[in-house]
């Protein structure tokens, strides 16, 4: 049966019919038909079915026709499953001798379910026959513990053939439990985005072309706890972190509710969000000493999947190189020796399925490095140069913070110059004498003590009087065999003069006694030369001459006691 009905006509001509199909109220346009016959499909959705055949009575479809109705009514009977039901009709006749057979039609199946032989019904647990007499034509019998198999047409007759002719039959219509469902869609959803769940079921309800049945609704669980409202197969809310702790099922309703679902969870995917560093530095700037240690620092975040997690280290070129390899959920970078050439920043990168965060600490690594001197602009610690040779001294400390650089001499310790970068410092256009000494360059910061560079300048002079000092030319004394006179000349010299150079000329030269003090200053191209020159008598008296190899330095004069005289000079 299928759920069709077929409506067949016989004595008629085949040649062309005309009909009209009027479901319940509606009634089709004329169709044109070459057959003794017409299915009207689906039947089960309507009470009643009509048809009405026109016969022409000649080719010539003038000359009039008949028309022919026949009406079919829609028998339903509609279950539970697990009731029972009464299934009853008006038969056309009853045999009074021989068989009468109750069909059972189902997706093209027939079975012979009652047998009624000589008007005695046989023995059945699943069917009772209830009819009153037995050979009544008023057919009643129950069909027992009524499941979705049960479903379909139910039908009459002494013989098979005959059964599916005419108006005896009922259709059972079973309400059954919806297929237990299964939620189905994508499971791991981002966090902030909407999760849909599917409850996928089906009806069980029988026979399947009944198309009367409800449509399914749904009930949707969280926890166990039924959600107002929501009846749609498909539920969707916004996933946050939270739901992973929730356990979704849902139901299936026709007019029975089906078996819950099996519960699912979320897996709701987010992160990073917060890149947490541990310990925490107090700032987003380490200050450090270079050298000195750092870490270790642990990184992580919270994510799911979890994240990857590297240390980088930035160079102050912003070039980046790892730190540490690879890892998941956290990872700790080792202890770190601060270095300022290869270490401006240390960034923990972390990527999960929100994108990629970082947290960086800035490396404020403090130094003092050691000075550097350039000397007439090459780097060295010491210089000799003749006198009227031009000297540029400059004089560089790097640090963080910025160091304080001097420039000074050390004996005197003159301070030349002080600033907080390059010091180019112009000595002399043309060198002396006096500029020969030891510089030092010198720095020092908030964070460092002091650093230094000594250098030596050695400037190379002739020999000369020293006119910064006192220098005597005319002394008095006495004359006598144990008389001498001290005479002391001050003179500029480097290199420094030696004794055994020095010689006199005068009245008694062939007797002084001369030495060279070399302590009588600091500086070393300054000399004292002593001499005692003897006074044995009157020819002692007289002019005298202090040479060095050969060259005379001064002359002096010594009177008789009362007539002396000095002469002071200077630079």
């Amino acid at each position: 049966m299928n759920g069709n009905l077929i409506f067949k006509w016989s004595n008629i001509s085949t040649n062309r019919n005309d009909i009209i199909i009027t479901n319940d109220s509606q009634s089709s346009s004329w169709i044109q038909v070459y057959d003794d016959q017409y299915t009207v499909e689906d039947a089960m959705q309507y009470k009643s079915l009509a048809i009405k055949v026109r016969e022409y009575r000649d080719t010539d479809f003038r000359k009039g026709h008949d028309d022919y109705v026949k009406t079919y009514n829609v028998t339903t009977v509609i279950s539970n499953e697990g009731n029972s039901k009464n299934i009853s009709w008006t038969a056309g006749y009853f045999p009074m001798s021989g068989f009468y057979y109750i069909f059972h039609e189902y997706n093209g199946s027939v079975s012979r379910i009652i047998e009624i032989a000589n008007a005695n019904p046989q023995p059945n647990k699943k069917y009772a026959y209830h009819s009153k007499p037995f050979n009544s034509v008023n057919i009643l019998f129950e069909v027992r513990d009524i499941t979705t198999g049960d479903a379909g047409y139910y039908v009459g007759s002494p013989t098979e053939a005959d059964a599916w002719e005419g108006e005896r039959g009922v259709v059972l219509i079973v309400s059954g439990k919806p297929q237990k469902p299964i939620i189905k869609e994508n499971l791991d959803v981002k966090v902030g985005d909407n999760a849909y769940l599917k409850c996928e079921s089906r009806s069980t309800s029988a026979p399947y072309y009944y198309k009367k049945f409800p449509p399914l609704s749904y009930l949707w669980f969280v926890n166990n706890t039924r959600l107002d409202r929501e009846v749609r197969e498909t539920y969707s809310f916004i996933v946050s972190k939270e739901v992973k702790y929730n356990k979704y099922s849902c139901q299936a309703i026709e007019t029975l509710e089906s078996d819950k679902s099996d519960e699912v969870q979320i897996n709701p995917l987010y992160g990073p969000e917060t890149v947490l560093v541990t310990p925490k530095p107090p700032s987003d700037e380490l200050s450090i000493h270079e050298g000195d240690t750092f870490g270790p620092y642990t990184c992580s975040a919270d994510c799911n999947p979890p994240c990857t997690v590297q240390w980088k280290l930035r160079d102050p070129s912003g070039g980046f190189r790892d730190a540490t390899s690879i890892g998941t959920s956290s990872v700790t970078v080792p202890v770190q020796r601060a270095n300022r050439s290869n270490m401006a920043l240390i960034r923990c990168v972390v990527n999960g399925t929100k994108g990629k965060e970082t947290s960086a600490i800035k490396l404020n690594i403090q130094y003092l490095s050691d000075p550097k001197v350039y000397i007439n602009g090459n780097l060295k610690n010491s210089l000799t140069v003749d006198e009227g040779y031009p000297l540029l001294l400059a004089c560089n400390m790097e640090g963080n913070p910025v160091p304080v650089t001097i420039l000074k001499e050390l004996t005197g310790n003159e301070i030349l110059e002080q600033r907080s970068s390059w010091i180019n410092h112009t000595l002399r256009r043309e060198a002396v004498c006096s500029d020969t000494n030891t510089y030092i360059c010198e720095g020092s910061s908030s964070e460092f003590e002091r650093k230094y560079q000594s250098f030596n300048i050695n400037v190379l002079c002739d020999l000369r009087l020293d006119m910064s000092a006192v220098v005597k030319t005319n002394y008095g004394s006495m004359s006598g065999s144990d008389v001498n006179v001290p005479v002391t000349v001050p003179v500029i010299a480097n290199p420094p003069i030696t004794p055994s150079g020095i010689t006199w000329s005068g009245p008694s030269a062939e007797s002084i006694l001369t030495n060279v003090d070399l302590q009588r200053d600091t500086f070393i191209y300054k000399q004292m030369i002593v001499s005692s020159i003897p006074i044995p008598d009157q020819r002692a008296f007289g002019n005298y001459s202090l040479m060095y190899k050969g060259k005379t330095i001064i002359d002096i004069t010594i009177n008789a006691e009362g007539c002396t005289s000095e002469v002071f000079s200077s630079n």
